[in-house]
């Protein structure tokens, strides 16, 4: 069994896209970080398995354009959400419908 057949993070993500009917994804991963390059191609891997329309970049500064796109984005970096026009909670919208059993901790402060 390769890493792409064995990767149920990704095909989770993969499985709600679809099912919320989004058609295609930009994936920018941080070059620099370690692995990034192996995370692109497992992504890569899954995503032609299943007919994903994803593209998978690696760049040097994701945030950079992130901050400046008019698309929605998703990120778990407040610096980058506070300042992008358009986001949503993918993470959250994944485990409030397809992991209901899920323990979730709130961490914001009060």
């Amino acid at each position: 069994m390769g890493a792409s057949e064995n990767n149920p993070k990704v095909q989770l993500i993969g499985e709600f896209m679809a099912e919320m009917a989004i058609s295609h994804a930009l994936w920018l991963l941080d070059s620099p970080v370690s692995n990034s390059g192996r995370l692109k191609t497992l992504i890569a891997e899954v995503a032609h398995k299943r007919g994903w329309h994803w593209d998978i970049r690696l760049t040097i500064s994701p945030d950079a354009e992130l901050r400046t796109t008019e698309t929605i984005v998703i990120s778990t970096d407040s610096v980058i959400l506070d300042v992008c026009p358009r986001w949503t909670n993918l993470a959250g919208e994944i485990i409030a419908r397809k992991l209901p059993a899920a323990t979730v901790i709130d961490m914001v402060a009060e």
